[in-house]
């Protein structure tokens, strides 16, 4: 599956929302329903039309789940940033009792859940289910370094990063059976996507983008990763994992982590101009 496949945002969504009530159709009936955490980096009560009779945009299929289900109206994070409220979700535990108390990480930070620490996923495990992670991870993890490199030094360098090798102490060490996604933040190198802790290709260059909005710090860009054209490629996988697994006996869950409304803001062509809201709608 090619990284640099477009998508027309409604008919993703469309799609990724049918999936989902397919895949709760066929669990129903079942003691244990197939789940799907979907979390929106940065996004606002606000932008959504279904609490938001103002919006300045449409969210019809966000909005379609809304109304077929349950709304928390008054819900809270301790600390609504990427890492903190990540650490919340995988360990039901506030954000402030780990060392990452108020800002997120970068793509070289080290684990921040300690390896003994039950997660959300083992807990899914232990019932029986499959458990997948499809998104950004921004939770640390361990790069397999070359000889004599530190991680701790790599920030701004990454060039004692051995990509050639497996990470460790990333998703697949949290009760993730499968996993794929970038590490840290769409603006945070390096920018490779990882594969059931693999990085997927090795750095055939360097990527850096000064735009107000579309902001990317320098590193090491994937042969497979343009940053354009990530949250439709983390969609699609998300879509083919509902499909693959809505018919099998052994319920799943799935865990999609989103890298947009976060900075860089980076509407692909065909949607320029089309919301009447900036950038940010588009």
């Amino acid at each position: 599956m090619s990284s640099s496949r477009l998508f027309h945002c409604s008919w993703v969504s469309a799609k990724f929302t049918a999936a989902l009530v397919l895949s709760a159709a066929l669990s129903s009936a079942v003691d244990r329903p197939n789940v799907v955490i979907i979390l929106a980096d940065d996004l606002g009560i606000g932008d959504v039309s279904a609490y938001n009779e103002n919006s300045a945009w449409q969210t019809p299929h966000i909005d379609r789940l809304a109304a077929r289900g349950m709304s928390f109206s008054d819900a809270h994070t301790s600390s609504a940033l990427c890492t903190p409220t990540r650490y919340g979700i995988m360990t039901g535990r506030y954000n402030w009792r780990s060392r990452q108390k108020q800002k997120g990480g970068s793509g070289v930070s080290f684990p921040l859940i300690d390896q003994e620490r039950i997660t959300i996923a083992d807990l899914f495990q232990s019932e029986g289910y499959h458990t997948s992670l499809i998104g950004k991870w921004h939770l640390g993890l361990n790069w397999a370094m070359k000889a004599g490199a530190d991680q701790k030094d790599q920030l701004g360098d990454f060039s004692g990063i051995d990509f050639s090798k497996p990470i460790s102490n990333g998703p697949q060490s949290q009760g993730f059976d499968y996993s794929y996604g970038l590490m840290a933040s769409l603006s945070s190198p390096p920018y490779i996507y990882v594969e059931n802790s693999m990085p997927t290709s090795m750095p055939v260059g360097s990527s850096v983008s000064h735009d107000e909005k579309a902001f990317w710090r320098l590193g090491p860009v994937g042969e497979d990763f343009r940053h354009a054209d990530v949250l439709a490629n983390l969609t699609e996988r998300s879509v083919d994992y509902l499909e693959e697994r809505a018919g099998d006996k052994e319920p799943f869950f799935l865990y999609v982590t989103m890298t947009a409304p976060h900075a860089p803001i980076i509407p692909t062509t065909e949607f320029i101009g089309k919301s009447n809201a900036s950038a940010y709608g588009d």
